[in-house]
């Protein structure tokens, strides 16, 4: 059975972006440093404290794999 591919509907989906996350930007710079604190993420990309926190704890955890 050959299936075509669907035209995405949502502009979305169409042109994805180039901004990157807040996440992206976060791990990116754990990958150039991995000492930088929670409070220095959170200065470095403009988010709050909690989120750096969450995003650098998920990015040592034992089952992390890379997005990049």
């Amino acid at each position: 059975m050959n299936r075509s591919r669907r035209r995405p509907r949502q502009e979305f989906e169409r042109f994805p972006s180039t901004i990157r996350t807040a996440k992206a930007r976060i791990h990116a710079l754990l990958r150039q440093n991995p000492m930088m604190s929670s409070q220095q993420l959170a200065r470095t990309v403009g988010c709050t404290g909690a989120y750096a926190r969450i995003w650098r704890r998920n990015f040592f955890a034992p089952g992390h794999e890379s997005d990049e």
